[in-house]
């Protein structure tokens, strides 16, 4: 009778012995998945993270090239469109004085357009370009028919210098007109006679690539 015993006792120990295995099969199998699931987690946060520094570094590579932009129009008023906005914006700041330098920007804007339509015809007023490359954005106020461009200023010597970012981007915009019109013009720029240190802005100004021509905003023109 003790034989069965240990025959009983020796199959109930292989039972816990193959349940011990199969248990330890499972949990190397969890730690295993585990694993597994984490490096691909890393994995993918390292793509992604490649991913972004690509990106990152054709934006970089993309304004490295700007300028040249690659300007594309994306907005244009009227002329008469664009005098109604400047009428409506300088009756808004006239009882603020503290804009009166703001107001006088805006009435020069408005003469120096209505000159420049007596010159030659005017195709579009107030147009916006943005470069498709870096998102750079210029507005210009005057785009003549034949595809030179004009600009207006009425600031002193210190303001003028202060345009020098927008200077540059004018001629670009004006060096592209002329690769598509295949011309040869220079942008466009009217100052304010009346300003002090006349001379050294309208020097600065063609420095930068841009033609001069002088307004004086007589007092006629509402301030």
């Amino acid at each position: 009778m003790a034989v069965p015993a240990i025959i009983y006792w020796g199959g109930q120990a292989a039972n816990w012995g193959y349940r011990s295995y199969r248990g330890y099969r499972s949990a190397r199998a969890v730690a295993i998945t585990a694993n597994a699931l984490a490096h691909a987690n890393q994995q993918a946060d390292e793509l992604s993270d490649e991913e972004e520094r690509d990106k990152t570094c054709e934006k970089c590579e993309q304004e490295s090239v700007c300028p040249p932009h690659n300007w594309v129009e994306v907005e244009r008023k009227a002329p008469d469109e664009t005098k109604s906005l400047l009428d409506s914006m300088v009756s808004d700041l006239q009882s603020k004085p503290s804009k009166a330098e703001v107001m006088r920007g805006w009435v020069f804007e408005k003469m120096a357009l209505a000159e420049n339509q007596k010159i030659k015809d005017v195709e579009a007023s107030s147009v916006k370009y943005r470069c498709s490359k870096c998102g750079d954005e210029q507005e210009i106020d005057i785009l003549f028919k034949d595809g030179q461009i004009g600009e207006s200023k009425s600031r002193n010597f210190k303001g003028i210098k202060s345009t020098k970012d927008q200077l540059a981007r004018i001629a670009d915009i004006q060096r592209q007109l002329n690769q598509k019109n295949k011309t040869n013009l220079q942008p466009l720029a009217k100052l304010d006679n009346t300003r002090p240190n006349i001379e050294d802005s309208a020097e600065y100004v063609k420095d930068h690539g841009v033609d001069v021509e002088r307004l004086t905003l007589l007092r006629e023109n509402p301030i």
